[in-house]
C-alpha cells in the first residue's frame, strides 16, 4: 500500500452498541537520528473503538508502532481495557 495510507488490517469486536477496527498505516522513512530506522518500512498500527456510553458515541483511538506481534496484542489488550473501564464506570 502507499505510504501514509490507512488500511483495515480486521474487525477486533462487534456487537450491538460497540464496534472496534485493527487498521495498519506505511510511515514514510526518516533519515537522521530518530527512533525510527531509516532503512526499513515502518508501521503505524491503531485500533478505532465507537461505543456507547450513556447513550452517547464515544470514539476511542490507541497507537503503536510496530515491531512485532506482541505490539498488535499489546493494542487490542489495552482498547479492550479502556472499553471495560469506560463501561464499569459509566453504568447503563
Amino acid at each position: 500500500q502507499p505510504v501514509g495510507k490507512t488500511n483495515l488490517i480486521g474487525e477486533v469486536k462487534k456487537d450491538a452498541s460497540l464496534v472496534s477496527v485493527l487498521q495498519a498505516t506505511r510511515m514514510p522513512p526518516l533519515h537522521g537520528a530518530s527512533m525510527w530506522d531509516g532503512k526499513k518500512a515502518q508501521y503505524l498500527f491503531s485500533t478505532t473503538t465507537l461505543l456507547l456510553v450513556r447513550g452517547k458515541a464515544l470514539q476511542l483511538s490507541v497507537y503503536t508502532l510496530f515491531e512485532g506481534p506482541a505490539d498488535v496484542d499489546w493494542l487490542q489488550t489495552i482498547s479492550q481495557r479502556w472499553v471495560d473501564e469506560l463501561l464499569r464506570l459509566n453504568p447503563r
